[in-house]
């Protein structure tokens, strides 16, 4: 082991080479200039010189301090990470004494004489002309002997020459050795045809862009799995076809998810050279960009490098089914399942960087259930982690815009989600987080941002284009429907996804929609026809809770409510309209203690979510309401005084709030503050868009106090 890998801290490593490709591109030539840059964006007194160098150095740093710099040149932090392969090499690298140290380009005497000190560790990635020159001062120069008697003689240029001849052998002797580490090709074992056979229907588009690609000298011919005979050996291809190779492709499947497996037979040996994960649209839409991995594990290849590579099929299936799992978003036991094939995957490929990536989304989903903020950091590693050793892989890319968005970062989300669609065209991964972040951010900014809930629903639509057998889609496009107040395409897309795939989240989102346009019976009949056991969610417990509420049923309504939170992770915080849900009926059924503690702790969420950044005008509606019901069944301990929001703000919450139940909440808070009209405005609101409100068992006492008509 090398002394660096020893010395490894926690932390990230950024790769010299990329930043110095950055910093070119951003206009700047130093570090000097960089650390200038980065006091006048942050408004600093004096230049972070040190912070500059220690990531130049390639040191493990804080992933704050990346963001820093990379904010500064104007490119996504990621991009700049050292990739896996980069400190394979640097290692490699580091066990050879004849490499002499090159000179850093973007080093200057600016920053310090303790930093231009430091040696720079060799860049072969950047050659320049200060990096490939000697100066002549560097050169010793040769005494000039000056005799007494006749003419002067200059002897320099035989010096000159000496000093010429011993660079050129000095570069020589550099160049055998670096072409000593360099694999070496036997011409004798690479093979002059090639039979490709490909035996799953799917690939037949990528197999022909790969084969263009392959090396001229080298003759091939795809052969028609009915033509092989007998079927399923290579041998018995190469002996047919008198092939010197054969290539098999294989396509294995797990919903929408795949891994395509090349193997190579030559010389009597048949190895798997490559197992490449990707979706199913992604192998219709773009198979041109899978293909440079495939073609560069043949070329390797075809140059004698036969190392088994990838997942065996076992793990690939492993995997597979880990990313179905992911699906269901309110499944823990999915979740756990998911997470429990991910870690087993790392235990015999610990560099396995969709492994990180599943973890990522698993954390995030999981985040709903648990300790937010420490499962969202993890999420936050694991995506990192991932990322440093694929920085362009788009299902890594995609869960990272999902913690940016989940942790208040919607707006940055929503950048580097289109910046890796520009990379990836028209991925689906990325097309449904990029929708969820715009989503978020509507639901922060309200009518402010509508044009976000436009795209939102283009995006979505898109993607169910793209992949029409995946159903989660669907059931993202109906919450975009919703809020748009488009039911009967809510209905549609949700009965669509069911159709596609069995999961509570449609099946909930469903029994929503039929509450939500005044047909109860549909709502029941939705929730009692799950197929799915019922400890793999919380959601049916919470739609017969919910459904047994507006029967007026209400012990009922608090035992399920209480087992759906119950089997909410630990049972602890979660999600706050489940509490609010709670505590009506605890309230209803004149349980007032039981009923605080309910509102208090739904508060306590709403609060936590604004602490991320997460606050949203909905939040704000509920929270407002929330201390509304505490005021209304204990005023001493929860005076008006203590009110978050004035009557003013509420005015401006019934203006941008994009949530039904918020408009049917605000409508029982303007009746408390005796504001009639502007309660009838919030009433009306709600049940213009969800004419079901009207069996909410609030609805009849508060159309009675206010004084108002039913619609």
């Amino acid at each position: 082991m090398s002394q660096k890998k020893k010395n490894r801290k926690r932390g990230i490593q950024a790769s010299r080479s990329k930043l110095t490709k950055a910093l070119f591109a951003a206009g700047m030539k130093t570090q000097a200039a960089l650390a200038e840059k980065i006091a006048e964006h942050e408004q600093l007194n004096s230049a972070p010189k040190d912070l500059v160098n220690r990531v130049f150095n390639e040191q493990s740093v804080d992933p704050n301090t990346l963001e820093r710099i990379a904010a500064v040149l104007e490119v996504p932090a990621h991009t700049l990470y050292l990739s896996s392969e980069e400190q394979a090499a640097q290692e490699a690298a580091s066990n050879t004494d004849n490499f002499p140290a090159q000179a850093d380009p973007t080093q200057s005497n600016a920053l310090g004489t303790a930093e231009s000190s430091i040696a720079a560790e060799p860049n072969p990635a950047i050659q320049t002309d200060s990096n490939r020159s000697t100066t002549d001062s560097a050169l010793e120069q040769p005494s000039i002997v000056t005799p007494k008697k006749g003419p002067k003689r200059r002897y320099w240029p035989w010096g000159a020459a000496l000093a010429t001849v011993t660079a050129l052998v000095f570069i020589w002797l550099l160049q055998a050795s670096i072409s000593q580490t360099k694999p070496q090709t036997d011409s004798a074992t690479q093979p002059k045809s090639v039979a490709i056979v490909i035996k799953d229907q799917g690939l037949e588009t990528l197999v022909d862009h790969l084969s263009k690609q392959l090396p001229g000298g080298i003759r091939r011919v795809t052969v028609a799995q009915a033509l092989i005979n007998p079927p399923g050996l290579s041998a018995n291809v190469a002996d047919q076809f008198q092939a010197d190779a054969v290539l098999t492709f294989s396509l294995y499947s797990v919903s929408r998810y795949q891994f395509t497996q090349i193997y190579y037979y030559h010389q009597g040996q048949q190895t798997q050279i490559a197992a490449i994960h990707h979706t199913e649209d992604e192998l219709n839409n773009h198979p041109e960009l899978i293909a440079p991995a495939l073609l560069q594990a043949v070329t390797q290849a075809f140059n004698g490098n036969t190392a088994n590579k990838g997942l065996e099929l076992a793990e690939q299936k492993d995997f597979l089914h880990a990313r179905q799992a992911l699906e269901d978003r309110s499944s823990e036991l999915k979740i756990k399942r998911a997470q429990s094939l991910l870690t087993g995957l790392l235990k015999t490929h610990p560099n396995f960087s969709l492994a990180y990536a599943g973890l990522c989304q698993a954390a995030v989903l999981e985040s709903w259930m648990g300790n937010e903020k420490s499962l969202l950091q993890q999420a936050e590693e694991y995506c990192v982690k991932a990322l440093q050793q694929d920085s362009d892989n788009p299902f890594a890319g995609s869960a990272y815009g999902h913690v940016l968005a989940r942790t208040g970062r919607a707006v940055e989300a929503i950048g580097y989600l289109n910046q890796l669609l520009q990379r990836w065209p028209n991925n689906v991964d990325a097309l449904v987080e990029l929708a969820q972040a715009e989503l978020s951010e509507y639901h922060q900014k309200g009518s402010e941002q509508k044009h976000y809930l436009t795209q939102a629903t283009e995006h979505l639509e898109l993607a169910t284009q793209l992949s029409p057998r995946f159903a989660k889609i669907f059931t993202d496009l109906s919450s975009a429907y919703f809020l748009n107040g488009r039911m009967l395409d809510m209905i549609r897309s949700l009965e669509q996804g069911l159709a596609l795939e069995e999961n509570f989240t449609s099946r909930f989102n469903l029994n929503t929609a039929y509450m939500c346009v005044g047909e109860p019976v549909k709502a029941l009949q939705v929730a009692l026809e799950s197929s799915s056991p019922i400890e793999e969610s919380y959601l049916r417990d919470e739609m017969l809770g919910r459904g047994y509420y507006y029967n007026g049923d209400f012990k009922k309504a608090v035992a399920h409510i209480s087992s759906a939170i119950k089997n909410v992770g630990t049972g602890e915080m979660g999600i706050q309209q489940m509490w609010g849900e709670l505590a009506d009926a605890q309230r209803h059924l004149g349980s007032n203690e039981n009923a605080i503690d309910s509102y208090r702790k739904a508060i306590t969420v709403i609060q936590r979510d604004d602490l991320r950044g997460n606050s949203n005008y909905a939040n704000q509606v509920f929270h407002a309401y929330y201390f509304q019901m505490l005021n209304l069944l204990d005023a001493n301990q929860y005076p008006q005084t203590m009110a978050p929001f004035s009557l003013d703000k509420l005015v401006t919450l019934l203006e941008e709030n994009p949530s039904v139940s918020g408009f049917f909440r605000l409508a029982i808070l303007f009746n408390l503050m005796q504001q009639p009209t502007l309660s009838l405005e919030a009433l009306t609101a709600a049940t213009d868009r969800c004419p079901g409100y009207n069996r909410n068992p609030d609805y009849a006492a508060l159309v009675d106090q206010a004084g108002l008509q039913p619609q």
